[in-house]
């Protein structure tokens, strides 16, 4: 070793998690859900599946929406799991129908 050094170029990381960002209301829901995520991009989607893992609804989101309406009016009562997908990223959160 020589005693000399080499500085190395900056890096930008970008965080890409939906996590902080993903909510529904209301919960408990007796017909219409509201789901506010991210900005979709293209291919994002949203399903909701039965406690068994059974999917239940399929819903591909509206390009650079932020807010998606789901309507579970038909949905039998009980606790359901909602899935979010955005850009190879999945989120999920436990909802309850009256």
């Amino acid at each position: 070793v020589d005693g000399s050094f080499n500085h190395s170029g900056i890096v930008q990381l970008e965080n890409k998690s939906v996590n902080a960002t993903l909510s529904i209301a209301p919960n408990p829901v007796k017909n219409i859900l509201k789901l506010t995520h991210p900005k979709a991009i293209a291919g994002a989607n949203v399903a909701i599946y039965a406690m068994n893992g059974q999917q239940l609804y399929n819903k591909i989101i509206l390009l650079n929406a932020q807010q998606t309406e789901i309507d579970l009016g038909k949905f039998e009562a009980g606790l359901y799991v909602l899935k979010y997908y955005n850009n190879q990223e999945t989120k999920t959160i436990r909802l309850e129908k009256l």
